[in-house]
């Protein structure tokens, strides 16, 4: 398969990676394509894996998207399976989906990005959300109108890499490439898509939060497994308060948002 996977972290986040592709490993035994990891400076191997670190020795880029965008001029397959570091998987992949879900982006050139964990759930699910997802002939997937919240995201997906590149911005974080990435997918030749059923499992917004653990989701994975990190960061629990710093709304701020809604050239 012509697919890469594109593996976000950052160099303080290292205590995340052993977990995650331990977990890869054993519930993805199918798993076949090169890792390339989106990190600014240190390197990192795991057994039975081609994990390649092309930015350890270059300059550092600090700001999500940007070291995002030097590492896919590294990647050269059409393809790229996106992940964050603490998507730790729980259960195992439906390969036979996967595979079927690339050959339809392979055949249909409009497809940009198909996210492969459940969005739209019943009862949960917005009605505007429910009613911007429709039917099409890809019979696992919705096709994701252009009124849909979120139709943009970091969750597990595979982004055509051409569609990616175009649709990120150098200054902005993994927040607001979510939030202002949406908007600008409105105005894209490229469509969005969901799947039906979870392709790929791992607890819902991942492991971590804030930099710390949360513990609703420490009886999924071994202990022993999940210490390096617990040790380090502690845990956290739903509906924990947390006083998140104001957004400071001076010239960087609406300067920001001016170059996110430009045109990429």
């Amino acid at each position: 398969m012509n697919i890469s996977m594109l593996f976000s972290s950052c160099d303080k986040y290292d205590d995340a990676w052993v977990p995650f592709f331990t977990q890869l490993k054993r519930f993805w035994p199918e798993f076949d394509m090169p890792v390339y990891m989106s990190i600014e400076s240190k390197t990192f191997q795991f057994e039975g894996f081609d994990i390649r670190c092309p930015l350890a020795d270059g300059p550092v880029y600090k700001q999500w998207s940007e070291r995002l965008l030097k590492l896919l001029e590294h990647i050269d397959t059409e393809y790229v399976l996106f992940t964050l570091d603490d998507f730790w998987l729980t259960a195992p992949v439906n390969n036979g989906i996967f595979e079927r879900i690339y050959s339809y982006m392979e055949n249909d050139k409009r497809m940009g990005f198909v996210c492969l964990k459940q969005e739209i759930i019943k009862g949960k699910s917005s009605a505007r959300d429910i009613a911007a997802s429709v039917d099409c002939e890809y019979p696992e997937l919705w096709r994701c109108l252009k009124n849909k919240s979120f139709r943009i995201t970091t969750q597990f997906g595979l982004w055509k890499r051409s569609y990616l590149i175009k649709i990120l911005r150098t200054h902005e974080s993994a927040w607001y490439f979510e939030t202002r990435a949406t908007w600008r997918s409105k105005f894209c030749w490229e469509r969005v898509y969901d799947v039906k059923e979870t392709v790929i499992t791992y607890p819902i917004g991942g492991f971590l939060w804030g930099g710390q653990c949360y513990e609703d989701y420490k009886d999924l994975f071994d202990s022993e497994l999940i210490k390096p990190c617990v040790e380090k960061r502690g845990f956290i629990h739903f509906g924990d308060h947390r006083d998140y710093p104001p957004t400071p709304k001076g010239f960087y701020y609406y300067f920001s948002i001016f170059r996110s809604i430009l045109p990429k050239w």
